[in-house]
């Protein structure tokens, strides 16, 4: 059985991954140069910034889109394509910054992203190329940084798979839960009614409750809260000199018992203290 994960760019945000493998070059392309993945596919993810040239992209044998100079292209692993370079004058050369990498969950598995390529064309404001350069920049130097050459690539999925509209339409349409939602993040260990919670947006509980439900896709406010202070009890157990009972004081549990049963619920493991 294949250790491999399928997933969407739209599930990648809220993914446990880590970024590996990454290599970095500069290849020069003639026209009418091609590379041909149409049998087996990519074998690691492509992030690739053309800065100068002209490329036509063929899927089953038929055009995809033509991409141009200033634009990035993200290819995942696997994906069946091939690509031409077509030079308006022959004698110019296509170039850019190829990236590639792999991608893992949490528990070792290596992760598809099931997605056709995408393609952005437009870097107006230069994001992509400062991107691409740095992620180059910090893999080819004498002694590679490799946490900002991460970086820069998680910054990359946090731009592609941020819905702008969706953040937009939440800060519109649930402004009126704004104080409630503060509330619940600002002071998990306070269990705050939903009553007051409620009061404090001024409208009514049943009100109050599908709205909250609406911004947060389902979860409630008691189930909201438990996940902050969750992920609060893990910070504190890991990356301090908290105990599991010290970290149930503070965050409000009823005891240590309380937090861990809490915490086996949410995340299926066991807390344990650094």
């Amino acid at each position: 059985m294949l250790n491999i994960r399928y997933i969407t760019f739209k599930e990648l945000p809220y993914a446990n991954f880590s970024i590996e493998n990454i290599i970095v070059c500069n290849w020069i392309w003639k026209h009418n140069d091609i590379d041909d993945y149409s049998i087996n596919g990519r074998k690691k993810n492509l992030l690739y910034y053309m800065t100068n040239g002209k490329r036509e992209y063929y899927v089953d044998g038929k055009l995809l889109f033509r991409m141009y100079s200033s634009s990035m292209i993200f290819i995942p692993n696997g994906f069946r394509y091939c690509t031409k370079v077509v030079m308006d004058d022959e004698n110019d050369i296509c170039t850019g910054y190829n990236v590639t990498f792999d991608l893992f969950d949490e528990n070792g598995k290596e992760i598809y992203i099931n997605e056709p390529i995408k393609l952005f064309a437009d870097d107006t404001h230069k994001h992509f190329l400062e991107l691409a350069y740095q992620i180059q920049n910090s893999v080819l130097r004498p002694t590679p940084n490799l946490v900002r050459a991460k970086s820069c690539l998680y910054k990359f999925f946090d731009i592609i798979t941020t819905d702008k509209d969706e953040e937009e339409y939440k800060a519109r349409c649930f402004k009126d839960i704004q104080p409630a939602i503060e509330r619940i993040e600002l002071y998990p260990e306070i269990n705050t009614p939903v009553s007051e919670l409620s009061k404090l947006c001024n409208m009514s509980e049943s009100t109050f409750r599908r709205k909250f439900k609406q911004y947060t896709n389902g979860i409630s406010p008691i189930i909201y809260r438990n996940r902050i202070r969750i992920m609060k009890a893990e910070e504190l157990c890991n990356n301090s000199s908290y105990t599991i009972e010290e970290a149930a004081i503070k965050l409000g549990f009823c005891d240590a018992a309380h937090l861990c049963r809490l915490y086996k619920q949410f995340t299926g493991k066991t807390l344990k203290a650094r």
